[in-house]
């Protein structure tokens, strides 16, 4: 290559070896990828030896990687910390058509704790007092719902993992959840939906959201697409679908298009 074509050659040799490339579910993993999955899978050394750790202090021991092995299911330390990252990654997007997105860690939401007899002045400082503390370490980009489209809350109930978005570019409230289990919205997630939608609401109210009106007038939607037989990897499609949703519209999930 000659020298006068440096600054424009723009091949892979140019390329960081750490540039973040979304999972594609449809590859399958590399030779490299196999010896480190089966590293951190081989159940060896210490339980608490730190596998992860970011510098805002988030980290992961090796038991809580340990449980991505197959058939186990996911510590929720894992999910929290897969929020934190894609909220940094989130920064660095190169694509700037996509929706702006935030993500929660699954401790903001107890699902429990909204269902039950507490006032909605209660509810509403709880809720405060969680995304206060999850904007705390935050870079000053990540200060402010009105910079954000989407909002990710992830949530456990009964052991089971689904996900919550609230669009506000949309103006849609939606329930995405890889489990069909035959039974219907109601019975499936109780009032959890609408418990969350009416704390978000007020708390945008309290902060004088621009877009709350765009919640506020939505109905909670269960998407249609789900599975049948799978009861254990609900986390690992939570942690796929927090990854790949952008918005209905394109929506690109593994072998699916929605």
């Amino acid at each position: 290559m000659d020298d006068d074509e440096d600054d424009s050659y723009d091949g892979p040799d140019h390329v960081s070896p750490y540039q973040y490339t979304p999972v594609n579910p449809q590859v399958n993993i590399s030779k490299d990828e196999q010896i480190v999955s089966r590293t951190l899978f081989a159940m060896t050394g210490p339980a608490w030896e730190h596998i992860f750790k970011s510098g805002r202090g988030d980290f992961l021991i090796h038991f809580d990687m340990e449980t991505i092995t197959p058939n186990l299911e996911i510590s929720t330390n894992v999910i929290d910390v897969w929020s934190q990252i894609l909220n940094v990654l989130e920064l660095y997007k190169e694509d700037d058509t996509l929706s702006s997105r935030y993500f929660f860690k699954i401790s903001v939401i107890n699902p429990l704790y909204f269902i039950e007899k507490h006032t909605d002045e209660e509810k509403l400082e709880a809720f405060t007092k969680s995304v206060d503390q999850s904007f705390r370490n935050d870079e000053k980009h990540l200060k402010s719902l009105e910079t954000f489209d989407i909002l990710f809350f992830p949530v456990c109930r009964e052991n089971h993992f689904y996900l919550i978005c609230a669009d506000f570019k949309n103006g849609s409230f939606r329930v995405i959840d890889n489990s069909s289990n035959g039974t219907d919205f109601e019975e499936r997630y109780k009032s959890v939906p609408e418990e969350i939608k009416k704390v978000l609401v007020a708390y945008l109210d309290q902060v004088k959201h621009p877009k709350t009106k765009r919640i506020r007038n939505t109905k909670p939607i269960r998407m249609k697409w789900r599975t049948k037989n799978n009861h254990v990897d609900c986390e690992v499609f939570l942690m796929l679908q927090m990854e790949c949703y952008h918005g209905l519209k394109n929506w690109v999930c593994g072998n699916w298009i929605y």
